[in-house]
């Protein structure tokens, strides 16, 4: 929106400019009235453009992308500031996670095959990979959850940052600090149980215990992540009636195929942040 100067269109700048003009001493109806057709001028004017766009899209064929039945996949955008805009960090970045997907897609199905790469973006570091529904559904599971902890972080920051702005030492604050971070490890450590408890169906009770170990961390960099404003964009489109599960083993072995593709789609799988 900053980009294309319609950041001031929109939203609570708008809203600004809005009761500004109406709060002006000795403003006139009429006055008013001319202030706010330059607003609804300019409005007008861009969404004329945007609509412009979109035909011209539409003669060049160029349209969105149309996730075909049965298929999914999983965006991660990372900020530009988070690798310091360098090739080096945003190669380490992209490795690291290759592991932490690549954990989740063992915990899922048993093996480490690796994510296809279907389309990258570089306004801000964005990739999209093709992952298998169920290790699709592990990650969506953990995010949505992490998530939920993550917002109860938040309350907790802003009320501390409220206590210290009334005065309260930093030392005293501690024990808030201390709670927080409480919160956050037990929560990982109950979505950790979880997910073994609804994925893993290996029978190599050595390697569940590395994977459990190799899982939690993954859930905290996970964490640590979407507080540094990294974005998870998850998308999956039902299979067709005529793709039975016969073609789906994988899903078959952990669960109902219809229940799967049916929580991601309606949303359980959906997590933007």
């Amino acid at each position: 929106m900053v980009e294309v100067g319609a950041e001031k269109l929109f939203g609570s700048q708008l809203e600004e400019r809005v009761n500004k003009i109406f709060a002006r001493n000795q403003i006139t109806p009429a006055i008013a009235r001319n202030e706010i057709q330059q607003l609804f001028t300019q409005l007008r004017s861009f969404r004329e453009a945007l609509d412009w766009l979109l035909n011209a899209f539409g003669r060049l064929n160029i349209g969105k992308e149309q996730l075909r039945p049965g298929e999914c996949e999983i965006g991660v955008l990372i900020p530009r500031m988070n690798v310091n805009n360098q090739l080096d960090k945003l190669a380490e970045e992209l490795e690291e996670l290759n592991r932490i997907l690549s954990d989740f897609a063992e915990l899922a199905t048993g093996s480490r095959p690796g994510f296809e790469v279907k389309s990258v973006s570089t306004t801000d570091f964005s990739i999209f990979l093709s992952p298998s529904p169920i290790t699709l559904a592990s990650i969506s599971f953990a995010v949505e959850r992490i998530i939920a902890v993550y917002k109860n972080l938040l309350e907790i920051r802003k009320l501390k940052n409220e206590l210290k702005e009334n005065g309260i030492p930093d030392k005293q604050l501690q024990g808030v600090q201390d709670h927080a971070n409480g919160i956050m490890e037990n929560g990982i450590e109950a979505i950790k149980n979880d997910l073994f408890k609804m994925f893993y169906k290996q029978k190599d009770g050595g390697r569940e215990n590395e994977l459990r170990t190799a899982v939690g961390m993954s859930l905290r960099k996970i964490a640590d992540r979407i507080d540094r404003g990294v974005n998870i964009e998850v998308r999956a489109v039902p299979p067709s009636v005529s793709q039975s599960a016969e073609n789906n083993p994988e899903i078959e072995d952990k669960g109902s195929a219809t229940n799967l593709w049916g929580d991601l789609h309606k949303g359980w799988g959906f997590a933007i942040f």
